[in-house]
Parts: structure tokens; C-alpha cells; sequence
């Protein structure tokens, strides 16, 4: 019984070990957080699961998702632990992980999702993942080429395979790039972030073979961005089939275009610069080139300010 009531204290912190054991001069140890839910237990942020679901009187007794938590045993006393929680698959309510993933990756407790078709390497790697994306270990100590192709060795081989790299950890290096910042809710589950490492490796593979194919990147050619080139071809190209046509008149036709917009960008400098000389504030200069021509600039002066005389005589009599 005094065990139970320390349980319904919602100010108690009752861990119970589940497994441990050391490896390499490091502790590792599982735990789980049991407490009985009461109408006075607040709001709980973490995972619960009953413990003994099937018996009516001990529903009430819940365990929080298992914690990992791992520390080297060859300091004394301990400078740093990591702590990790593991989740099964679950379902969570849905939200936009662009809102909140800068506030769990900075300061939240790293999540390792595993299902039943989870191995060790995958584990391992989504482990070493969480230490860099929260800062817990610097990127030079984690090995994090080896741990992404023995965790994935399919998405890195078809790398391998695609751009005819040397090795594995060539091809794991290409893959690691789109991992170091990750896009992704690792709630959502295992199977999610083996999706996303693949979509990730089909963007490594397109992107590898757009830099050496002749041309593949027109955009840099042509001095702007991918994404403004795309809307260039958007105004001068012709899409048959879904598809833009580019030829050499087109792309002639987008180079004028680039060279009447910058042409047009020097003169509109030039006016600001020579009203700044006449006198204009900024803001003044700009709202003036924006109602008149800018050849009309040559001759543009600022309003004189109003006299103090015409001031007093501008207000009313009451």
C-alpha cells in the first residue's frame, strides 16, 4: 500500500529498471515511469500504456514509454548522460511538424521509433542521428557515414549503383547530406523514416545526375535560381505533354528578357541615386519613381517644405 500511494502522488517520480547492462566502458539501462491515474493527476505529456489492461481494478496503472538513458562509466563522477525515449508505433494526433520541430530538435528528449521490422543498425544509426539533430555529440565523433549505410544498405547501394561511387561510404556521404537536417516527425513512426530515407535517396540521385548532365543545371547557366528559372519558362517556353519544350530560342528569348530586366534595374538605381543628390528622402524617392516615368526622373525636384507663415495662415480660425 505504501508503494501504491507513493504512485497516485502526481509529485513522485517512480522509475522502474527494466533491463541494463555495459559495453566499450558505457552503462546502458531501460527504464519505465510507472503512475496510477487519479482525476488529481495533471495533464500527462508523455506516452502511457496500462500495465494491466485486462483487469479492471488495476486499469488506472499506467507506464510511460521506455527511456533509454546512457552514460560512460570511465569518469567519475559522470559528466553527461543521454537520455532517449523509445516509441512504438502509435497514433498521435495530427500536426504540422514544421511548427514544433525546431523546439523538439532544440530542446526536447530524442525520440528512437522502432516496429517489429526495426534492427539493430537502424536503431543504432537513428540514435546517433538524435545526438547530432540535438546536440548532444559533435558531428566528427559520431561516425555518421558508417552508421547510415550499414542502417539502410538498399537506399545506399542504389546510390552507389546510380552515380558509380567508389564505396559505400562515398554513396552513405551523398545520403547523409539530406539527413542533417532532418524534415521529418520521428512520432509518426519507423516505417515513416524509412520512407523518408528513401525519397531522400531518390533526391541525391536526381540531384547527382542533374550537375553532370550537359545543361542539367540551366539555371546556374543562366545567373538566377532553379525555382526563378522555372517560372522564366513558365512565361517564354511552350509546354507540350505536360513538359516544357527548351530550345536555343528559348533560352535566347529568357537571356534578352534577363538582360531588359537588369538594364531596367541600372536606371532605376540611377534615378534613386540622382534623387538623393536633389534632396528626396528615400521613401520619397521611391514613391515618386513608382508613380512616374523614370526618364521624367532628370527633371523631378522635392517639394519645398511649407513656410511658417503659410503654416499659420493654413489654420483654421475658431
Amino acid at each position: 500500500m505504501t508503494f501504491f500511494r507513493t504512485l497516485i502522488d502526481p509529485a513522485s517520480r517512480v522509475q522502474i529498471p527494466i533491463a541494463a547492462t555495459s559495453y566499450g566502458g558505457w552503462w546502458f539501462q531501460i527504464s519505465r515511469r510507472l503512475l496510477w491515474v487519479t482525476n488529481r493527476t495533471p495533464d500527462e505529456p508523455r506516452l502511457v500504456v496500462p500495465v494491466f489492461a485486462n483487469e479492471e481494478k488495476l486499469r488506472g496503472l499506467v507506464g510511460a514509454e521506455p527511456t533509454l538513458i546512457a552514460t560512460p562509466i570511465t569518469i567519475h563522477p559522470v559528466n553527461k548522460a543521454h537520455i532517449v525515449r523509445i516509441w512504438p508505433p502509435v497514433r498521435r494526433a495530427s500536426r504540422p511538424w514544421r511548427l514544433v520541430s525546431r523546439a523538439v530538435h532544440a530542446h526536447g528528449i530524442p525520440i528512437v521509433s522502432i516496429d517489429e521490422n526495426s534492427t539493430a543498425e537502424e536503431i543504432g544509426c537513428q540514435l546517433v542521428l538524435g545526438a547530432l539533430w540535438h546536440k548532444q555529440a559533435p558531428e566528427e565523433e559520431l561516425g555518421l557515414a558508417n552508421a547510415v549505410a550499414c542502417a539502410y544498405p538498399n537506399a545506399v547501394q542504389r546510390i552507389m549503383r546510380s552515380v558509380s561511387a567508389p564505396n559505400m561510404q562515398s554513396a552513405a556521404a551523398l545520403l547523409l547530406e539530406g539527413l542533417l537536417h532532418p524534415g521529418f516527425d520521428p512520432a509518426l513512426g519507423a516505417a515513416s523514416i524509412r520512407r523518408y530515407v528513401n525519397r531522400k535517396a531518390r533526391i541525391a540521385i536526381l540531384e547527382h545526375r542533374k550537375a553532370d548532365k550537359p545543361g542539367g543545371r540551366a539555371g546556374e547557366s543562366l545567373g538566377v535560381s532553379e525555382r526563378f528559372y522555372y517560372k522564366l519558362l513558365k512565361r517564354h517556353a511552350p509546354k507540350v505533354a505536360g513538359r516544357y519544350q527548351v530550345d536555343d530560342r528559348v533560352l535566347d528569348q529568357i537571356r534578352s528578357y534577363l538582360r531588359q530586366q537588369d538594364g531596367g534595374a541600372e536606371k532605376r538605381r540611377a534615378a534613386l541615386d540622382l534623387m538623393l543628390q536633389r534632396g528626396f528622402t528615400e521613401p520619397a524617392a521611391r514613391k515618386w519613381l513608382q508613380r512616374h516615368r523614370i526618364e521624367d526622373a532628370i527633371s523631378a525636384r522635392p517639394r519645398r517644405p511649407a513656410s511658417d507663415a503659410s503654416r499659420r495662415s493654413a489654420v483654421p480660425i475658431r
